[in-house]
């Protein structure tokens, strides 16, 4: 799904689309990205804008281990894609 162009925060990519993994929806603030370059975690802003999670928000993350599971396998993918 399309989404107004951004960049990563961490490497610089230009990133202007995000895949769910369970269903398309558009984006909402708080939900989880992952850079498909760099495969940082980020979270959408108040402005749908990429930002590196706060530690607040890395906690909520973190303590969804099924959800970590997913984020994991997803990177995994990236990097098997990326070699």
């Amino acid at each position: 799904m399309k989404f107004k162009e951004d960049k990563c925060p961490n490497c610089g990519q230009y990133l202007d689309a995000h895949t769910n993994l369970k269903k398309e929806v558009k984006p909402k603030v708080g939900d989880v990205g992952i850079c498909y370059k760099c495969c940082s975690i980020l979270v959408f802003d108040e402005d749908l804008n990429l930002a590196i999670p706060n530690r607040e928000q890395l906690e909520r993350i973190n303590s969804d281990k099924e959800f970590m599971a997913e984020i994991f396998s997803y990177i995994t993918l990236l990097n098997l894609r990326q070699q």
